[in-house]
């Protein structure tokens, strides 16, 4: 910037209006920026908040899936255990199956002894 007299008065007007000009000018850029960042921190707070959201509804989602999970862990091991029950009834039943087909066997041998008894003495 050149140097004013200090005897002319429009060149000290127009020195001194150049200066508040750029004042107002960095002043507007200032007030712009401030501007530019307060909504860059809102748009931030308001994604923040809808994450926030979303973040809530997922773990509640997944409070939900784990309580699941745990409710068929536990009836699966309800039908593990009733499934272990009815096999040994099978076995038992198996068993029995066994002895009774043995018996009707001994039987069948007996009547087939006693039928041959019976026809050497009737011969």
């Amino acid at each position: 910037m050149e140097t004013v007299e200090q005897g002319d008065p429009q060149k000290i007007k127009k020195a001194k209006s150049e200066q508040e000009n750029k004042t107002l000018r960095q002043a507007r850029i200032t007030a712009i920026v401030f501007a530019l960042l307060t909504t860059m921190a809102f748009i931030s707070l308001v994604y923040a908040y809808v994450q926030k959201g979303i973040a809530e509804e997922s773990n509640q989602e997944a409070i939900k899936q784990t309580e699941l999970a745990r409710a068929a862990t536990a009836q699966l091991r309800q039908c593990q255990e009733e499934a272990a029950r009815q096999m040994k009834i099978a076995e038992r039943n198996a068993l029995e199956a066994q002895r009774q087909q043995k018996l009707a066997e001994e039987q069948m041998q007996r009547m087939g002894t006693h039928k041959q008894l019976q026809q050497k003495i009737k011969k």
